[in-house]
């Protein structure tokens, strides 16, 4: 599974995104088909990863909705600020691997 498939998969489950079309166009500043394509060729053998570009859009994204997720007494709301700072560090990690 790569780093986008999890942070997907971690939107998803808290309901901060609802399809890869979404995902593609919303968090990654890419046409609504770009994710299902990554996953397609990934799954035909071919391996291309996401710019760093598209990671930082990415990263920037997840940092904003941090930022503006209210941290109330409900513990969903804090898990899922605390969901999106993990996936935001584990983004940025990506790009540092990528950049040093």
């Amino acid at each position: 599974m790569s780093e986008l498939d999890n942070v997907f998969e971690v939107l998803k489950k808290v309901k901060l995104c609802k399809s890869q079309h979404a995902f593609s166009r919303d968090y990654l500043g890419r046409a609504p088909n770009y994710f299902g394509a990554l996953k397609c060729m990934r799954n035909k053998g071919q391996v291309i990863e996401p710019s760093t570009h598209v990671l930082m859009v990415l990263h920037l994204k997840l940092s904003e909705l941090a930022r503006c997720t209210d941290e109330s007494e409900n513990y969903a709301d804090y898990h899922a600020k605390q969901s999106l700072i993990s996936l935001s560090n584990d983004v940025l990690s990506v790009i540092k691997e990528r950049c040093g």
